[in-house]
């Protein structure tokens, strides 16, 4: 039962892990997108 419970704690941490990288990465793509647009913004109003 030990092993067990530590298996399925290793896959809880990975899972954990994977969502939290995933979850960063998403944050990090859209504020640059959203930086990206701004800055377009920025410069059709200096146009």
């Amino acid at each position: 039962m030990k092993r067990i419970g530590i298996f399925s704690r290793c896959t809880w941490l990975v899972a954990v892990v994977a969502l939290a990288t995933t979850a960063w990465a998403e944050l990090r793509m859209t504020a640059h997108f959203i930086d990206v647009r701004q800055g377009d913004a920025t410069l059709l109003e200096l146009v």
